[in-house]
């Protein structure tokens, strides 16, 4: 697979977005472009690249795409690499690295979810709230095990920790 790395460039270089793409990077400016128009149009939610603010500000059609360069990759991986090493060369308007090592997604991840934590319980709270004799009904539910006893599934965590349900398990395997 051949992938390659572009920048995106006003007239006078004072913007410089680097990207990466394994299509052609007239088929990348074009899905550019449309996903700009959707975003102005309001069909896309939000903008999460930074050049759509520069088409934005300068015009989308004094900014021009070139090829940096082209490689023979195995994977989108190695693309990201190369790609992250070009932006780490150049002063450039990304805001976002191409490429991150397990450890940085995992810190990514943990503090996207610290920053939406109370949002999730207040949902969680609501839905609760809302839902609160479906619920009850719910846990209440009779279920028949396969042990013999029958348990409310409100109770289903602690009878599969009980002696006989364990016992029953062990004789099964």
């Amino acid at each position: 697979m051949i992938g390659r790395v572009y920048k995106i460039t006003n007239e006078d270089a004072s913007i410089v977005y680097i990207g990466s793409t394994t299509e052609s990077i007239r088929r990348r400016f074009q899905r550019y472009k449309y996903d700009y128009q959707r975003w102005i149009n309001g069909t896309l939610d939000r903008c999460h690249l930074m050049i759509h603010y520069s088409f934005r500000d300068h015009g989308i059609d004094s900014l021009k795409i070139s090829l940096v360069g082209e490689h023979e990759i195995g994977n989108p991986r190695h693309l990201h690499e190369f790609e992250q090493l070009i932006i780490d060369q150049t002063s450039c308007v990304n805001k976002n690295g191409a490429y991150r090592t397990d450890e940085q997604h995992r810190e990514m991840v943990r503090q996207r979810y610290q920053r939406n934590r109370g949002e999730r319980l207040e949902k969680a709270r609501q839905y609760a709230e809302t839902n609160k004799e479906k619920i009850k009904a719910r846990m209440s539910q009779r279920i028949e095990c396969g042990c013999g006893v029958s348990h409310s599934r409100g109770n289903l965590s602690s009878h599969r920790r009980s002696k006989k349900h364990v016992r029953w398990m062990e004789e099964q395997t």
